[in-house]
């Protein structure tokens, strides 16, 4: 039911009435003038992001980085097909790479706060506080190599 409203949504125009005039004007412009103003303003604000923390040697850190960096990617996905599928995908697949890197050490992070949370309680939990360290530090060489080479990126539009 809602993929049916949203197709009559869009058909009948109602969004229309949410615009103002100077935004229904900008709807003839050529999409792809569009997208890469929302492309340059997705990337102006990874790109800080990215060389704050390519040294980054601490996983709380990546948290930052998690929110730009999906943004750029989605904002990619809605119009990186206007461009050359080649040049996108490279540009794209380091930055997917980085946020892959990015969830799984968020997701380390919250595991390692359940076990010190329980570790009074289950002793045993100890074995597993020096796996997930383990993985934490070498995610993290992984992501900062990762980083490091999404600088050296070039955009595509």
């Amino acid at each position: 039911m809602l993929i049916l409203n949203l197709i009559n949504w869009l058909t009948h125009k109602q969004w229309r009435t949410e615009l103002s005039l100077n935004q229904i004007s900008e709807l003839n412009q050529p999409i792809r003038r569009i997208s890469e103003q929302w492309l340059d303003k997705a990337w102006s604000k990874l790109k800080p992001q990215l060389l704050e923390l390519k040294d980054v040697t601490q996983s709380s850190y990546i948290e930052k980085l998690y929110w730009p960096l999906a943004t750029e990617l989605l904002t990619g996905l809605c119009v990186g097909r206007l461009y050359d599928t080649e040049d996108w995908h490279s540009f794209r697949n380091p930055l997917v790479d980085l946020l892959i890197g990015c969830e799984e050490l968020m997701l380390l992070n919250t595991l390692e706060k359940l076990v010190d949370e329980n570790l009074a309680t289950h002793p045993k939990l100890e074995v597993h506080k020096s796996w997930i360290a383990s993985k934490q530090q070498s995610l993290l060489i992984a992501v900062s190599a990762s980083t490091k080479n999404c600088c050296k990126l070039k955009p595509y539009w």
